[in-house]
């Protein structure tokens, strides 16, 4: 609710640059220029910033456990439509402190953490699918659908960077949604 603020203050004092040179093998490398470091901002504000969001999605998730689906840093998503009592005060799409209702959807998918599908309908009473997904390229979210929305697919669409002989070439992949409860 709060990240520039929250980004500010909890930024690493630790500012040394790169900057990219070629070997003896002509393969471009990183090197790290000298050593700079800058006052550290107020690091409490960043830790009061997390943990009174964190307070607030956590409440908010409790309060609501029957209908409770899934939450990120910053969101909480819940089954239905109707606005639950306990938040109607809490839901304003610009005041700070509040929940925005960034939508509602018709189904959805939640495989894990980050990784998610959902459908709603907009204005025209079309039905528009979003892929969420952490390391989803959107040539990579285009090859999903609630078809093919679980752990363990693989789909085209990920841009892979190779390092070579003067510089990186990118290369087309593969892109697999890793089961991530694997029992052992």
């Amino acid at each position: 609710m709060v990240n520039n603020l929250y980004g500010k203050t909890g930024s690493n004092p630790d500012v040394t640059g790169k900057y990219p040179v070629m070997d003896e093998d002509g393969v471009v490398r990183l090197r790290f220029e000298d050593p700079e470091r800058t006052d550290p901002e107020y690091i409490p504000t960043a830790i009061f910033t997390t943990s009174y969001a964190r307070e607030l999605i956590i409440t908010a998730s409790q309060d609501n456990y029957d209908r409770f689906i899934y939450c990120d840093t910053d969101s909480v998503h819940l089954v239905g439509t109707e606005i639950p009592d306990n938040l109607k005060e809490k839901i304003h799409p610009t005041k700070l402190g509040y929940f925005d209702l960034e939508n509602t959807f018709n189904r959805a998918r939640y495989l894990y953490q980050k990784t998610y599908i959902y459908e709603t309908t907009n204005k025209n009473n079309e039905k528009v699918v979003s892929v969420k997904g952490a390391g989803m390229t959107e040539d990579v979210k285009k090859n999903l659908n609630f078809d093919n929305f679980y752990s363990g697919v693989t789909v085209p669409g990920l841009k892979k960077g190779k390092t070579v002989r003067g510089g990186t070439m990118i290369e087309d992949g593969m892109f697999t949604i890793k089961d991530r409860f694997r029992l052992i």
